[in-house]
């Protein structure tokens, strides 16, 4: 009678042992399947970033309303503009009052001006320079007898019309470089289907040497 007892006592605990196992088995394939069904979730949470304008890093999804718009107004030509016509707001953005409901903001190609106050855009102080590049593209267009623009063919991502301006025949990029006011951007964005301009902006930076103020996309980034 204990002997046959004992066996039965040693088959039960054979018996644990066997179901322990498949248990831990099942557990161990359960959740290897439930990481492979999240795998595909995480993978696609972590898009891939892609750099913009100012180098930032942003992912693919954010830039894809930020695809260059056609430009709708004439372009590839120069286009004369009334001076009375336009207001400077920086040293490389100007706008021009067509009509009273038809306004242009222009961005101008090839340079980048270091930044005025801004707090929409979380620039809470002017960058050194910045007002003197202002008072110098005022000072500029005030004086020039005749305003042209020479219009891209795409918009920035802000909607913004990308051209070049020339103040009695002299392209103001160059004009802003020399002053140590602005530096050149077309090592970083191309020359936007303007060859020849943008050989005359390289060729000014190049003789101007480095601007005295720190580049105004990493200034940004420091804000």
């Amino acid at each position: 009678m204990q002997v046959a007892t004992a066996r039965r006592g040693r088959d039960w605990r054979a018996m644990l042992r066997t179901v322990h196992r498949v248990v831990w088995t099942i557990s161990v394939a359960l959740a290897a399947l439930v990481a492979s069904l999240q795998l595909p979730r995480h993978t696609a949470a972590a898009a891939p970033t892609v750099l913009g304008a100012d180098s930032a890093p942003r992912s693919r999804a954010a830039t894809a309303d930020e695809r260059p718009r056609r430009q709708r107004r004439r372009h590839g030509v120069r286009v004369a503009v009334d001076p009375r016509l336009v207001r400077v707001e920086d040293g490389d953005t100007f706008v021009i009052r067509w009509k009273r409901s038809s306004r242009e903001r222009i961005r101008i190609l090839g340079i980048d001006t270091p930044e005025l106050r801004n707090v929409e855009r979380g620039l809470l102080v002017d960058q050194p320079s910045g007002r003197a590049a202002l008072a110098f593209a005022r000072r500029a267009f005030a004086a020039a007898g005749v305003v042209e623009i020479v219009r891209a063919a795409t918009l920035d991502s802000y909607g913004r019309t990308l051209a070049y301006a020339h103040l009695d025949g002299r392209n103001y990029s160059v004009m802003a470089i020399e002053a140590h006011l602005a530096e050149e951007t077309i090592s970083r964005f191309g020359n936007n289907g303007f060859p020849r301009e943008a050989a005359a902006v390289q060729a000014a930076a190049h003789r101007a040497g480095p601007p005295p103020f720190m580049s105004p996309s990493r200034w940004r980034r420091t804000r």
